[in-house]
């Protein structure tokens, strides 16, 4: 037992990761798709849990090694009402935390906040558009 515990005293600490690294190394993981969810629902699809185990394992380093918190925003398109949107917006970033916090990344560096229709990045009046706007982002930020 003497001997584990002085191996792990030994051992180097990892290097601080930065905001910076962490929001690349998120944005890598989301490269094959986004967390996606059932239609008006939080609950994650198949495929959005895959996205989320990917993230979750750069989650995890980037809240231990860095002194840092990440942001899981919901965002959804503008189809229906306003205080819809930003309750189903908010129960799909609480779904992502409670799933990244499940898969051991540290509660207390993860908040979850609905932001409904009010930032879109595409155009609400196509398809396409309306797809891009219904999305999960992870910002990391310092302590």
């Amino acid at each position: 037992m003497a001997e584990l515990e002085a191996a792990l005293a030994a051992k180097p600490a990892a290097p601080a990761l930065t905001a910076d690294e962490c929001n690349a190394a998120i944005l890598t993981a989301l490269a094959a798709g986004g967390v996606a969810f059932e239609t008006n629902s939080a609950v994650v699809t198949p495929e959005g849990l895959q996205v989320i185990i990917a993230v979750a394992a750069e989650a995890v380093a980037c809240a231990r090694a860095g002194d840092l918190t990440v942001e899981v925003g919901g965002h959804t398109d503008d189809r229906g009402k306003d205080d819809a949107n930003l309750k189903l917006s908010q129960r799909r970033a609480d779904a992502v935390r409670d799933a990244l916090v499940l898969r051991n990344v540290p509660g207390d560096a993860v908040t979850a906040v609905g932001y409904g229709e009010t930032k879109p990045i595409g155009d609400n009046q196509t398809e396409d558009g309306r797809k891009a706007n219904r999305r999960i982002e992870f910002t990391w930020t310092a302590r």
